[in-house]
């Protein structure tokens, strides 16, 4: 209980014969000191109860009196407290004045000798108010210092960190209650040294024992996780922390630490390695999962074509063999009769339904080969004029045929005489879709085709490529037609007319010089049919090339290299694989085969053992130091089985020896690939799980403001910099922060964090900046700080404009000088440390207006990180819920709830005041079934949204609509909506949609 200040300091005088109170009271009242006269030794026990500065008491109010109440009030007194007394003794000193002895049991005790000088007792007065105000003093810092200490315990306790000390000389152990709790004991429970060594798990305790040791003896940090035995059997785990105390003569004389229960996410970690030991067996199983289907698939897709192909094909030719059939069999009965008559007519009605069965043969060869392309340069304006005559002899005169051929056209890389085919259909297509004439127009132009085209096709890829284009103003077609127009065996033509071969065969063409075809009709107003062939890169004047594929390397890993000197071999091999629809492509030697394959190379390699130069043995074994995942065919003579065997021991995937099939070729390698996509699919799933400690796996957003943060990161993190991060409450500076000190040299250093806003200013310099021993009261030990703890690691200081302006100045030389002085020493210390500061606040703004130091502010604001509000990057909201649902989902131990579309679009039109933060305790309301915002998942209607926000928010809603009508059919969806299908497609992508 404080007393207040004039009773602290008043004296209280008690002289009970004569004048002597009233003129020591009169001395001190003119000296400015308050005082009180006790008439008695009661009471002045009750007035020194009251509070008092001193006593003044005469020798002979002790005499003969019970001075038990005045020695039990004096032995009362807390520890910080010595009353002053002075004791009026008579002239002679204490051998004449046997009362004066009582001064050795009053303790504090000055004595004055009567008469006195005025002045000797003002001046005894001043000494005895002075040391009071000192004991009052060391109070307040005792009381501090007890306040201070209670809110390191409650913080303690609020993370449940438990503290301890160890006595390095006797190996006393001392600990708090929660320290207990780790190893499963109660409050009362002792636990001392030996129980905290048996109470270490048999296995780790070496580890242990030799950590603790090397502190003692060297005076590192303890830093160690272990597992511990509790009484009950149980295991748990535990972080255990611990710093040296030095004594004078530089041994350790103690450690001083703090414990954790981490058994939590010990279990956490050990669920997410098994989750990653059987991800593999989950992809293997998906994968044979999906392959079960793709087969039921393309069973059920080759008997839906079967069954067309044969219906159509038994369909033209039943009414092709009726011509025929009839036709003889009438030539018998005539010749039977001696008749010989107009037999021509009969002849010639049986060589033409002849004639169409040869024509319907020749096209299903065509159609069915598939066969690799003899490509080559090709003039298409040379082409088209050369078919000049052939075109206009197969219109009637009703028709009008233009060529419009482009001046400047390139030069086209693709089979001639397939071209040529391709052209004299679409124009006899034409033809027929204008019974009652019309206008036939040929033209050819350049073309340039960009990732937003080619990425909607297959096998297609940006770049340049030549343009045939033939167009009618027939009858056009509708899109039901459209869409099944290069469908085999299907003809809108009249029983007789046509095969349905036609279309087919130009798509397959285009397909397989890896261009494309496309068909623009409109009903009553005519159509358009436009072939894409690439663009030749070569020399005009090129001699004639083997067979070549030129087949691009799929992302899937359909892409089959052959190394074979024989070119029939090779053409062979090559017609068999396109006949299946998988890509290839052929070399003659191993060292084409090297400079082919480069590092990001997808497919598989087929390699022929005997070939000039390096041999398929050692091709082997230069492919597998390479990528030993990358399967190897080897094809083999009779000589070489021996050979190959080998070399299946030495990785080759299998081998096949000549001759063999071509099912048997298509049979390896179909297998080949699908390993090859597995170990790749397997390899990706691997990359993404290292990905995720990577910095795009911990600054999430696809946004071009969070891209520019992680190169801004990446750039300066290896540095040192100094760092200032400006953002709002809740953005992530300290992750920003902790991922500088991760992707930096200093990694393996010490990070330091101290939020300045927190401390109070009277501890600010000490916790910083540390103190020696009996710097101030209460600092019976040395300290250091927290840059000195951050030596060769980083210290980043959150809310740095809550520091003190006073201890700037001191920030500010350290930084320059690189060193510290504690408080109550003038050593300097070397301190290497870099400084990341954060902010909420416009520093430059606050140094302005002196609220923040402008030199220390230019000093740390070498390098600034500007981290964007949520409500500025949107499309990284879903992404990030997405993110922090899964660890959500993993900490509670629940499935994942599905994100549905009010959700979603309640996330993206929220205003994010709390910024991530607030999103991610949302995303955990979310994982334990809660709805995601307290309003059903709706925002407050109070909120108010700026005006892009609510345009965001009102174009989010009204695509959401539109997709849900159209059962998420961009194409439906983008004509209703009267907006161009990749613009829909860039803002689904941009909304989460």
């Amino acid at each position: 209980m404080s007393i207040p200040g004039l009773l602290s300091e008043r004296a209280i005088i008690l002289a009970p014969r004569g004048r002597d109170s009233q003129i020591a009271m009169r001395i001190l009242d003119e000296a400015g000191y308050l005082a009180t006269v006790a008439h008695d030794l009661f009471e002045l026990v009750k007035e020194l109860s009251s509070g008092a500065g001193l006593a003044i008491i005469a020798d002979e109010a002790l005499r003969n009196s019970d001075i038990k109440p005045l020695l039990d009030l004096i032995s009362r007194q807390p520890a910080w407290s010595d009353l002053p007394i002075v004791l009026m003794t008579h002239h002679g000193g204490p051998d004449h004045n046997p009362s004066a002895r009582m001064g050795n049991l009053l303790g504090n005790v000055t004595f004055l000798e009567r008469p006195f000088h005025p002045a000797t007792l003002v001046s005894l007065v001043v000494t005895a108010v002075r040391g009071r105000r000192r004991q009052y003093e060391a109070r307040a810092r005792m009381e501090d210092l007890h306040e201070s200490e209670g809110r390191l315990q409650n913080a303690l306790k609020a993370g449940r960190l438990g503290s301890w000390l160890l006595e390095a000389e006797y190996l006393k152990l001392t600990c708090s209650d929660i320290t207990k709790s780790h190893y499963g004991r109660n409050e009362q429970d002792t636990f001392n040294y030996d129980d905290w060594l048996a109470a270490v798990y048999f296995e780790d305790q070496p580890r242990m024992q030799s950590a603790l040791q090397r502190s003692l003896d060297t005076g590192v940090d303890l830093i160690i996780e272990y597992r511990n035995v509790w009484p009950d059997g149980s295991l748990s785990w535990v972080d255990v922390r611990a710093r040296a105390i030095c004594g004078k003569n530089g041994l350790v004389s103690s450690l001083a630490g703090v414990t954790s229960d981490i058994t939590e996410r010990k279990q956490a970690e050990s669920q997410l390695r098994r989750l990653n030991e059987t991800l593999e067996q989950q992809v293997e199983e998906r994968t044979s999962q999906l392959r079960h289907k793709e087969d039921i698939l393309r069973q059920s897709q080759k008997m839906e074509a079967v069954g067309q192909l044969t219906g159509g094909i038994a369909h033209d030719f039943n009414n092709m063999l009726t011509g025929i059939i009839g036709s003889l069999e009438l030539i018998r009965r005539r010749l039977a009769r001696g008749s010989i008559e107009d037999l021509n007519s009969l002849i010639d009605l049986g060589v033409t339904s002849a004639n169409r069965a040869a024509a319907l043969t020749h096209r299903l060869l065509a159609f069915s080969r598939r066969q690799s392309l003899d490509s080559k340069p090709v003039e298409m304006n040379h082409l088209v004029n050369a078919m000049d005559e052939l075109l206009q002899r197969s219109v009637n005169e009703s028709i009008h045929l233009q060529l419009r051929m482009a001046s400047d056209l390139w030069t086209a890389e693709a089979d001639p005489n397939q071209l040529e085919s391709a052209l004299l259909n679409l124009v006899l297509n034409a033809r027929d879709a204008m019974p009652d004439g019309g206008t036939l127009v040929v033209e050819t132009f350049n073309q340039q085709l960009d990732r937003s085209f080619t990425n909607a096709h297959e096998n297609l890829l940006p770049g340049d490529y030549v343009v045939l284009s033939v167009s009618d103003n027939g009858c056009g077609m509708p899109e039901t037609v459209i869409s099944r127009a290069f469908d085999p065996f299907f003809t809108t033509k009249p029983i007789g007319q046509g095969t349905g071969l036609g279309l087919s065969m130009i798509y397959g063409f285009s397909k397989q010089s890896h261009g494309h075809v496309s068909i623009k009709s409109e009903v009553g107003r005519g159509t358009t049919v436009q072939l894409f062939l690439p663009r030749f890169k070569g020399l005009a004047d090129e001699a004639e090339q083997s067979f070549q594929s030129n087949a691009v390397y799929a992302e899937n890993g359909e892409t089959v290299l052959i190394v074979e000197d024989d070119p029939h071999v090779l053409l062979g091999c090559q017609q068999a694989l396109a006949l299946e629809d998988i890509a290839s492509e052929g070399v003659s030697s191993a060292e084409d085969a090297l400079k082919r394959i480069g590092d990001n190379f997808a497919g598989i390699v087929i390699s022929d053992i005997r070939l000039p130069g390096i041999d398929g043995l050692e091709l082997l074994s230069r492919l597998k130091a390479r990528d030993s995942s990358l399967p190897v065919v080897l094809i083999t003579g009779h000589g070489d089985i021996t050979m190959a065997v080998n070399a299946m021991r030495d990785g080759a995937y299998d081998f096949m020896e000549k001759p063999f099939s071509p099912e048997r070729l298509v049979d390896v390698t179909r297998r080949a690939l699908e390993q090859r996509g597995l170990a790749r699919e397997v390899w990706a799933l691997r990359k993404q799980l290292a990905e995720r400690d990577s910095l795009e796996g911990r600054i999430i957003g696809r946004s071009p403001a969070m891209q520019n943060l992680r190169a801004l990161i990446t750039n300066v993190a290896d540095t040192s910099a100094n760092v200032l991060i400006e953002g709002e409450t809740g953005t992530g500076k300290e992750l920003v922060a902790r991922c500088l000190h991760d992707f930096s040299r200093r990694k393996d250093s010490q990070f330091v964090a101290l939020n300045c806003g927190g401390l109070a200013e009277s501890l600010f310099e000490s916790e910083i900046f540390g103190h020696e021993a009996n710097a101030f009261t209460g600092a019976g030990k040395r300290r250091i700080g927290k840059i000195e703890h951050a030596h060769n690691g980083t210290l980043f200081l959150d809310e740095v404009e809550s520091m003190p302006v006073n201890l700037q100045i001191k920030l500010l030389r350290v930084l320059q000088e690189r060193t510290l002085e504690r408080l109550g020493s003038n050593q300097s210390v070397a301190v290497d440390c870099r400084v990341i500061a954060a902010t909420k606040s416009d520093l430059n703004a606050l140094s302005k207006t002196s609220q923040f130091r402008s030199d220390l502010y230019y000093r740390l604001n070498v390098v600034t990180l500007e981290l964007p509000p949520l409500r500025e990057r949107r499309e990284d909201i879903l992404q990030l819920f997405e993110h922090f649902l899964q660890l959500s989902s993993l900490r509670f131990d629940r499935e994942p709830p599905t994100l549905d579309r009010q959700t979603s679009s309640s996330l993206m039109s929220h205003d994010w005041p709390g910024n991530v933060r607030e999103l991610r305790n949302v995303a955990e309301r979310f994982a334990l079934g809660l709805p995601a915002f307290k309003q059903a998942g709706t925002v407050s209607e109070n909120q108010s949204l700026g005006f892009a926000e609510a345009v965001e928010a009102f174009e989010r809603s009204l695509l959401s609509e539109a997709l849900q009508r159209s059962g998420g059919n961009l194409s439906q969806a983008s004509q209703e909506l009267g907006m161009a299908k990749t613009t829909l497609f860039d803002k689904v992508k941009k909304y989460g949609l």
